[in-house]
């Protein structure tokens, strides 16, 4: 992964990993928290930044910045099995560039619409 500048560079460089990775091309709907009332599960939305100083002089240093990216399916008999299978499969592509890492990831529910659908948060660090 490149070095972005800042919050919208990181988030762009998420969701181009994500979105161009072999392993979730054309299985996967990625996207953002803007468009996530309108979803088409199985999808994956790339949260924003919260950036921190990694130094004293914020705007000299490199910043570490926390988001989330949650899977999302739909409500189905099976799914939280293919909750579980699908976070897997992303918590995988995104440990693999340099710079990302993956602290933590929690089910939960997803607001889409008027539904609440069964989706993992996956919490990741990147240095920016």
């Amino acid at each position: 992964m490149t070095t972005p500048a800042g919050p919208a560079q990181v988030v762009d460089e998420i969701h181009a990993h994500l979105g161009g990775h072999p392993l979730l091309a054309g299985e996967l709907e990625v996207t953002d928290l803007d468009l996530a009332p309108n979803l088409n599960p199985p999808s994956v939305v790339v949260g924003p930044p919260t950036m921190l100083p990694k130094t004293t002089a914020a705007d000299s240093g490199p910043m570490l910045c926390q988001l989330t990216v949650y899977v999302v399916v739909n409500e189905s008999e099976r799914a939280f099995r293919e909750v579980l299978d699908v976070a897997q499969l992303v918590v995988r592509v995104l440990d693999e560039p340099a710079g990302i890492v993956v602290t933590q990831w929690r089910p939960l529910t997803f607001p889409s619409g008027s539904a609440e659908l069964p989706a993992y948060a996956i919490d990741i660090e990147v240095t920016a």
